[in-house]
C-alpha cells in the first residue's frame, strides 16, 4: 500500500563546535519560518510537526541568533514520523 501522506515532526539545532577537534558546545536559538515568513516556532531545540504528502515540496527557513564569523557551527536536522498510539 502507498502512503499519500505523513505527520512527521521537524527538529533542527546548531551547534557551536568548540576546540580542536570540533566538539558541540552549546545550541544556537533558532527561529523557524513558513513559505509566508510566519513565525512557527523559537528556540535552541525547537521542534515542528507538519504533514507531509507524496510529490509535494516543502520550503521552511531557519534562522539562528547572531555569531561570530569565526566561529564554526554544525547543523543537525532530524525528521521522525510522529507515531500516535
Amino acid at each position: 500500500m502507498e502512503v499519500e501522506s505523513a505527520e512527521v515532526l521537524f527538529k533542527p539545532v546548531v551547534n557551536v563546535l568548540e576546540g580542536e577537534v570540533g566538539q558541540k558546545g552549546d545550541p544556537l536559538h533558532l527561529r523557524i519560518f513558513d513559505a509566508t515568513g510566519q513565525e512557527i516556532t523559537a528556540g535552541t531545540e525547537p521542534e515542528y510537526a507538519l504533514t507531509v504528502r507524496k510529490d509535494e515540496r516543502i520550503a521552511l527557513e531557519l534562522v539562528s541568533e547572531s555569531y561570530s564569523p569565526d566561529w564554526t557551527v554544525n547543523l543537525h536536522v532530524e525528521i521522525k514520523p510522529v507515531v500516535t498510539a
